[in-house]
């Protein structure tokens, strides 16, 4: 997956898009460390447009963000990874008025 997501630093090509097209209407969230320690530096400053574009290259039910702070296994915002993923999956229940 990293070569997936260095070719996303100067732009998603057409490949990247190809190869994730397949998960069009699914809803995903794609989340990033934003300290990761395994991931390089140069990657690390483009977080946020590497989820971005990967979202993007997924369709409309994708979004991309980057919890701050967090290690490789979100280590130190454990909180923030758990309210990021509560907030999408809430998103995607369907609105119910009572």
């Amino acid at each position: 997956m990293l070569d997936l997501i260095g070719q996303t630093i100067s732009g998603c090509s057409r490949e990247s898009q190809g190869k994730l097209q397949h998960m069009e209407g699914t809803p995903t969230l794609v989340m990033l460390s934003g300290a990761d320690e395994y991931v390089p530096p140069r990657l690390l400053e483009a977080a946020h447009d590497i989820a971005s574009r990967l979202a993007g290259a997924m369709g409309p039910s994708a979004k991309g963000m980057v919890v701050p702070n967090a290690k490789h296994a979100m280590d130190g915002a454990e909180e923030a990874g758990i309210a990021a993923m509560a907030e999408f999956v809430q998103g995607l229940a369907p609105n119910r008025t009572q």
